[in-house]
Order: C-alpha cells, then structure tokens, then sequence
C-alpha cells in the first residue's frame, strides 16, 4: 500500500486505498507489536529474485575472499604480528578508529606523493623533449669543430630523461593503483592487519592499538540485513491503519524537522513510505528515532545475534550524526547505500 497524503478542509488527512482517516497519533498501547512482511516497492509488480544477483551469503564469501588474498600479501610482504602492531599503533596516532578513516588516509597518503612524482615526470618529459631538440639543431647546423661529441651528449641527455620520465611514470602507477586497491579494500586492510596482530596480550601499550570490536563483521551484518528486509515477501496483504498511520507520521516527521528528501537517496514517495513503514515498526517508543535496543531488537528479529560491542559499533556506523540514534535519513541512507553496491 502506498503513502499518500492529501488536503481536505479539516486539514493534512491520510489516504490508504479508498478510505481516508484524520491524522491522529495513536496511544502506545494500540500499536502493539507487530511482524515485519515489506520489501521496497515502487507500485508496480513484485519483482522476483535475479539469479545472477549476489545474495548475502555470497557478498559474505566474496568479502571473505578479499580479506584471505590480503592476508596472504601482507605476509609475503613480511608483515608479522609485531609489525601488524606497530602499525595499529601508528595508524591510531594518526586518528584511524574505522574503516572509512583508514581509506581517507590511504588514498591521502598515496595522492599526495602521486602528484609530487606525476610533476617531476612531466618536467622530465620536457628535459628529454630539450635534449632531442637540441640534438636535431646541432645535426642540422653546419660542420663544426665537436660537432658530433655535441650531438651525442644532447641525444644522451635525451635518452637519460627518456627513463626518468617512465621510471617517475611506473611510480604514479604503482601509487594510483596502491590508493585504489586498499582505498577500496579498507574494511578488509584493516581485518587483515588486527587479524596479524593478533589478540592483546595485556603487557605493552601496543593492545590499546587492537579494536575491542570486530568491525568487518558489523559491517557485513548490516549488509545482510538490508538485504533481508529489501528481499522479505509481503505475507499480509493489507496494513492496518494505523501501521500505516505509523508509517506516515515518520515520514512527515523525517521532512519537517530533518529536512528529509527522498529524491536525495533516489527514492520515490512510494519507496521512501516503504522504509518509513520498516522504520517505524522497531521504533516501539514513538521517538521517530532507533535507539540501541531497537537496533538490537531489528538485528535479533532477522536472526542476526550481535554482541552489546558490536551492536554499539553497528550504532557508531549508522549514526552518521553522532547524536546516539539512527534517524530515518541515516536509516535510508544505509538503506540506498546497500542497495547500491549490490
């Protein structure tokens, strides 16, 4: 069912279907507890599973699979539990508490250099770009004496900066392609290196280095959440009222005080009502905002059992305007995010 607001003239009314019903807030104790059935829906009809798409448990594989290869490479690059530490240790020096701030700082990290090298490898193309022309202008100007010697330490100098110019140009490659490879593989990088470090041992400052909380996990937990709530097949086929009601009060709620705006997450006002709707259903104290034990709740009610350090982390992720809540514009933007890298 989709979402409709319209205007009467006893004021903003709600319109499901064929009745319409004034827009009152219903008492706690009404709504009662309810089974989440919804996908995301733009009206038209149900669309069925692709075979080709990625279902959770292969992104898990996949993610899996990345982390494994870089593992492998860090080891053969020498990388031991000491140095994993070490470089823990740095990496929180320079502020990286995530994966997202690990991948600001590797690209940074990798440009930065990239553009340094990229110019020296330019003024060494006009070096050799010098040398050959002067060697042209010597070989065409009448005999003199060394004339040759001339010519052959032009074409020298030409050649000389020739292989600067592509030894500068192999090394903008090589960072280009560092920045892309761990900027893009940062959630895996940083398993990876914990994984190497191993468990703290409690006798040096290098544990403090360790994150108490698994964060690829949290991350490929969120992921398959979203996919499970885009994918669960509508078992009931109407809403009640004031589910729907519910549902509305969110969304209205989410533009007025948020600024929220569906077109902003490429959504339609169907789509956006949908996941107001799943939004609405684990926000059980009527705050238009999840607070911890409802993300714990949303979690436990998809069979996904977090620890209290994951679920707080699985928070810190949502929460992308540090107030302690997942908001329904963080909520979407979590939502459309996923969908996105699918």
């Amino acid at each position: 069912m989709q979402l409709r607001p319209v205007q009467s003239s006893i004021g903003i009314t709600y319109q499901a279907r064929c009745s319409t019903v004034p827009v009152l807030r219903a008492p706690l104790y009404l709504r009662g507890a309810y089974s989440l059935r919804c996908h995301a829906s733009d009206g038209k009809d149900p669309k069925t599973n692709d075979p080709n798409e990625k279902q959770p448990n292969e992104a898990t594989l996949e993610v899996s699979g990345k982390l494994t290869d870089l593992l492998d490479e860090l080891q053969k690059q020498g990388m031991d539990s000491k140095k994993a530490k070490a470089v823990l240790k740095k990496w929180r020096d320079m502020g990286v508490s995530d994966p997202e701030q690990l991948r600001k700082l590797l690209v940074r990290t990798s440009l930065r250099p990239a553009v340094t090298v990229g110019v020296q490898a330019l003024l060494d193309a006009l070096a050799c770009w010098g040398g050959f022309y002067t060697a042209g202008l010597i070989a065409d100007s009448p005999p003199f004496a060394g004339q040759f010697a001339l010519q052959l330490a032009a074409s020298f100098f030409g050649f000389y900066y020739v292989l600067q110019a592509l030894l500068n140009l192999s090394t903008v490659s090589g960072l280009l392609l560092t920045a892309y490879k761990y900027g893009t593989n940062s959630v895996e990088l940083l398993a990876a290196v914990q994984q190497l470090a191993g468990p703290p041992t409690g006798l040096t400052v290098l544990d403090k280095a360790q994150v108490a909380v698994n964060t690829l996990k949290v991350l490929q937990t969120l992921d398959e959440i979203a996919e499970l709530l885009k994918n669960m097949p509508t078992t009931v086929p109407q809403r009640s009222t004031l589910q729907n009601l519910s549902a509305y009060l969110t969304l209205a709620h989410a533009k007025e005080r948020l600024g929220f705006d569906p077109a902003r997450y490429g959504l339609s006002e169907a789509e956006a009502g949908e996941i107001a709707y799943v939004f609405s259903t684990y926000d059980v104290n009527d705050d238009y905002r999840l607070e911890l034990s409802e993300v714990k709740r949303l979690c436990q009610d998809l069979g996904k059992d977090l620890t209290d350090d994951e679920l707080k982390e699985a928070l810190r992720i949502l929460d992308t305007s540090k107030n302690g809540f997942v908001e329904l514009d963080e909520f979407c933007a979590w939502w459309t995010k996923t969908k996105k890298q699918q």
